[in-house]
């Protein structure tokens, strides 16, 4: 249903994209493709009920998997509800969306690189913290992290005064 759903919204019908979507999500268990993608909708339609619901539901999700939830998971929900802050135009709760999430899983570098990749974007006043964060997630991977984490540490590095830190 998930699938189903996706691919109704690459054919434009968002209607039935997001009926198939939740059906997907109201599945046992639930489809986890099918909540984010129902969450991604909400969020690039500015539906903030619907973005809602469904990080609410994904939150609920994780914390009952709390020991098993995978890191990629992790890292998405906290992409979601960053994105879904600042779709509602509050940075500071963007912004602690993603720090409460590295103080829950300190050792996810993909949570790094999402800090990372926020401050660049949100804070480039911030450029030397969000390099010392992209050294994190480079650190933390064991080069699993895609290949833009040396880009985020130069980028950080140069805005903050050439400062290297690695």
């Amino acid at each position: 249903l998930a699938c189903l759903g996706m691919t109704a919204y690459a054919m434009q019908d968002v209607k039935k994209a997001k009926s198939l979507l939740f059906k997907s999500s109201q599945l046992s268990p639930p489809c986890v493709e099918g909540i984010l993608s129902l969450c991604a909708l909400g969020l690039m339609s500015k539906d903030a009920t619907l973005a809602s619901a469904a990080l609410a539901e994904l939150i609920k999700l994780k914390n009952s998997q709390r020991e098993k939830t995978d890191e990629n998971l992790i890292a998405k929900i906290a992409f979601m509800s960053s994105n879904f802050h600042l779709l509602q135009g509050n940075l500071v709760l963007a912004k602690k969306c993603i720090t409460e999430a590295i103080h829950n899983y300190p050792d996810n570098a993909l949570i790094w690189k999402l800090l990372a990749q926020f401050l660049t974007q949100q804070h480039p006043e911030k450029s030397y913290v969000a390099s010392t964060s992209a050294v994190c997630a480079w650190k933390l991977s064991g080069n699993r992290v895609s290949e833009d984490i040396p880009f985020l540490v130069s980028l950080g590095a140069v805005g903050a005064g050439n400062r290297l830190i690695c």
